[in-house]
């Protein structure tokens, strides 16, 4: 007992009484919250990449047509 006292003699007394008041539900509650917002973070990670590629793949497109636009309208015009 001795141990955990000393352990946790150096938080705030807020936070030793907001530990001591938790129960069995509340810390899986937390842990699942905790868990949740990882997950969260990680998906709002893979749409901002996803975002980010879509608009390099659009704006790759716009550019190659306007260069294959080009090209056309070389082959096309008239020499002299």
């Amino acid at each position: 007992m001795m141990e955990r006292d000393k352990r946790y003699a150096d938080l705030p007394e807020k936070t030793r009484l907001f530990f001591e008041n938790l129960h069995d539900e509340d810390i899986t509650l937390l842990q699942d919250g905790l868990r949740m917002v990882r997950a969260t973070q990680t998906v709002s990670k893979f749409v901002k990449w996803l975002i980010i590629s879509l608009v390099g793949i659009f704006v790759a497109t716009v550019g190659l047509a306007e260069s294959i636009m080009k090209v056309m309208a070389w082959i096309r015009s008239p020499r002299g």
